[in-house]
C-alpha cells in the first residue's frame, strides 16, 4: 500500500448506498 492509497482510505465514505445502471443520482456541487 502506498501513501496515496492510505490517504484515500482515510476519506472514504461507507454510508453511500450501492447504485446500478439506470439509477438517478443527485449531485450537489459548490
Amino acid at each position: 500500500m502506498n501513501i496515496l492509497d492510505q490517504v484515500t482510505m482515510d476519506y472514504r465514505r461507507d454510508d453511500i448506498p450501492e447504485f446500478k445502471v439506470g439509477d438517478t443520482l443527485r449531485v450537489h456541487v459548490k
